[in-house]
Formats: structure tokens, sequence, C-alpha cells
């Protein structure tokens, strides 16, 4: 009756918010979340029957869609308090047929009727208000390299300095979702920074396997074009010789 539910959708991204946010809660809460890529209706019902139980104060779900009311059934059924929609793009085209179709799908998170806050990329098209917060509007700059991420972040009308492992600058949008979302939880700031450095790169995505001898990154899961540009870019600030190998976008 306590649990308190996060809905996570988006384009692209939503594996990487969803643990990223686990990790900075799940010292603070008894935290449990959707594994893998587990994302459509019956793979959730499916994992709450067998997997979430009674001892739980967060539920943190990824939900995913192929077609228009695939969001609104999940959001139906978990009805969360919290939901935080990443960016809308051109992915999964040969479901959706236009952007317009995709961001209308995503938006039908916000019909929970236990809806409190959400966290919204600029590209949902919605406005601010008391209930939504953009979240890629509040990044003030971002700094990105092969060792990591720093970026500062407009939290309370204050300025704030983050640092993370984590690679891409996308990924500063990423995890900003997650720090506005563990503010509202309850997180002070310190906790959210301190967190903030223990968080890895979720597999296959820009995830560094080695530095030495050979530094190697293993993007392999990554299919949009966006997403795919940084990695390229990156890359290309590597001072020697570099060997790409992508099956293409």
């Amino acid at each position: 009756k306590k649990l308190t539910i996060i809905l996570i959708t988006a384009s692209f991204g939503k594996t990487s918010i969803k643990n990223f946010l686990y990790t900075l809660l799940k010292d603070d809460f008894k935290v449990y979340k959707t594994p893998k890529s587990v994302n459509t209706f019956m793979g959730i019902i499916r994992d709450i029957n067998e997997n979430l139980n009674e001892t739980f104060d967060i539920y943190i779900a990824e939900a995913g869609a192929r077609n228009q009311g695939d969001i609104q059934e999940i959001t139906k059924l978990l009805e969360p308090q919290i939901c935080i929609i990443g960016e809308i793009g051109n992915a999964h085209l040969e479901y959706f047929k236009n952007i317009e179709n995709t961001r209308k799908t995503k938006l039908e998170a916000l019909n929970s009727k236990k809806l409190k806050k959400a966290f919204l990329h600029t590209s949902t098209q919605k406005s601010e208000n008391e209930l939504i917060s953009l979240y890629d509007q509040k990044i003030l700059k971002v700094n990105t390299s092969l060792e990591g991420i720093n970026f500062d972040l407009l939290l309370n009308n204050e300025k704030h300095s983050f640092k993370s492992i984590i690679l891409g600058s996308f990924n500063a949008q990423n995890l900003c979702a997650c720090i506005l979302c563990a503010s509202f939880l309850g997180l002070n700031l310190e906790k959210i920074k301190t967190q903030i450095l223990k968080i890895k790169p979720v597999k296959h995505r820009l995830e560094v396997l080695s530095k030495k001898p050979k530094f190697i990154i293993d993007d392999g899961f990554n299919g949009n074009f966006k997403g795919m540009s940084e990695s390229y870019r990156l890359c290309k600030t590597y001072k020697g010789r570099k060997i790409l190998i992508t099956p293409g976008i």
C-alpha cells in the first residue's frame, strides 16, 4: 500500500535511466527495478507476480511500446506516482510511422490517476508547471571526455556541479532526470553526488571494457543516430589508432 512506483519511458535511454536511478536510490530505500530490458505489459505483469513483494519501498518500471495505447495499458496497471519521459526521437518508426505518434504514445504515461510528479525531456513538447519539470532545461554546461562527464545543473534555483565516470554527453541529461527524481524523493545533494560516482555504465552502452593495453569501448546495443554519433565523437578524441566495428545505423 505504501509502494512508490516510478514509470520510465522514452524513445531511447530508458534502461540507462532506470539503472542510474536505481543506483542513486538503493542505499536509502529498498528498491526493485524491472530486470534487463523487460518493458512490455505482459513482461511487467510476470515480473510483479514473480519478484515484487511487500518489503519494497520503490518499484522502478521501464515501459516500452510498439503501438499507440501500449503505455496507457501499462500506466493503468501500475498507476505510478512519478513518471520520467525521456527523449522522443526517430526510433521504432516501423511501428509508429511518425514522431508525433511516438510522442502521443509516450505521453500516455501522464494519465496515471496517482501521478504526483513528472520529469520530462523538452522533446515531449510539454510546458513546465507544478506537476511537470523539464529536466534537460536544468543543465547549464557539460564537459565530456573518455574519462567521463562533468556537468552543472540548476536545482532549486542554485547551480550545482556533478561528476560521473559514465561516457557520453547525452548521459548528462539521463543523470539529470535521475537527480531531480532522487531530490524529489528526499535525498540530499551530497548523497546524490556520492551515489553518482558509483554509477557504472549499462552493459553494451558506451561501456569501457579496458583502457590498457588497448582502449576498448563496447557500444553494441546503441542503435539510434544521436547516441552513435556521440560515440564516434568520443572515439575521435582518442590519441592513437582507432578501429570502429559497427553494423551501421
